[in-house]
């Protein structure tokens, strides 16, 4: 078992990619128009794969390889209309996940996979939402994160 931990620490430790970002406020999203979400918090980048300054919707693979992506998009609670979270890969959708409003409650949308990215592939987080009026996205349910795997 010790050796087992040991191992597990030492991949921690020597991952060579990993970013997880987030947003420290809401962000306003327009009705019925898809927008990209920017990021301004890391909470790692062991790969200078995000730019708060530069690109703050993109998380860029640095090094080619397969990665896990991980994106959660959670919406002001708002029971009109369908929310949609898509993930893109240079601009091209990857994967979309829709589903009807949710009221009372954040309506929150996942999405995972994982994705040969070759160097300076990157991705983003696209949302749309047809409230009838813009609708916040909201800031600690909100992120992105990519990981390389060994």
């Amino acid at each position: 078992m010790q050796e087992e931990t040991a191992a597990v620490e030492t991949y921690l430790l020597t991952s060579p990619s990993a970013a997880p970002v987030t947003r420290s406020t809401t962000q306003s999203i327009a009705n019925s128009t898809f927008q990209a979400l920017t990021f301004d918090t890391e909470t790692f980048d062991t790969d200078t794969m995000h730019s708060a300054g530069t690109n703050p919707t993109r998380l860029t693979a640095i090094t080619a390889g397969k990665y896990v992506v991980t994106a959660c998009a959670a919406f002001a609670s708002n029971a009109t209309g369908a929310r949609i979270a898509a993930l893109r890969l240079n601009g091209s959708q990857l994967n979309q996940q829709r589903i009807p409003a949710v009221n009372g409650y954040e309506t929150m949308i996942v999405l995972s996979d994982i994705y040969n990215l070759a160097a300076n592939d990157y991705v983003e987080v696209f949302v749309f939402q047809d409230s009838g009026a813009a609708l916040n996205v909201i800031s600690a349910s909100t992120s992105l994160a990519m990981c390389r795997m060994r």
